[in-house]
């Protein structure tokens, strides 16, 4: 498994947690299971422009 570092507004930060903590489970694995199905084969990813991305426009 690798590491990396995500940020995120609060808001979603907070919703998060509470589901986290509603399922009993770490925060890192119900980030890692959404990742996961986002992309699992047969869901299609949309395109991502740069500018489309406050930090690198």
């Amino acid at each position: 498994m690798v590491r990396t570092l995500i940020q995120l507004d609060e808001a979603t930060y907070d919703k998060l947690r509470q589901r986290a903590f509603r399922q009993k489970r770490s925060l890192s694995s119900l980030i890692r299971e959404i990742a996961q199905d986002a992309v699992s084969p047969g869901r299609r990813l949309s395109a991502t422009r740069a500018s489309q991305f406050r930090s690198v426009a």
